[in-house]
């Protein structure tokens, strides 16, 4: 069990600490990373949680979603968007039909 916070200034560092941690973790991503998970498409990524397949840095949002790419990864590369969107960066953009 943890101990509860007995003041209020140190919540407010407790609380500032993991904000400043969270915004470190983000920068570590690679600029042609995907920040958004595969296998969850709307949760951001974990810098620290990923897959290599096939030669291509597959970053996940949670342990659950690593192992669920690492059983089916093309199911889940197929589902990842194209670098323009700036959502990722492991697949190559198909063009649109013409009409």
């Amino acid at each position: 069990m943890t101990a509860p916070i007995k003041s209020a200034a140190a919540g407010a560092l407790l609380v500032i600490v993991l904000l400043a941690g969270g915004a470190a973790s983000a920068a570590a991503l690679p600029d042609d990373a995907n920040t958004t998970c595969p296998v969850m498409t709307k949760e951001k990524v974990d810098p620290d949680l990923y897959v290599d397949y096939k030669g291509q840095r597959v970053y996940v949002c949670c342990t659950k979603c690593k192992k669920r790419f690492s059983q089916n990864p093309e199911k889940y590369l197929a589902l990842m968007k194209s670098p323009d969107d700036k959502i990722t960066s492991t697949v190559k953009a198909v063009p649109s039909p013409v009409k």
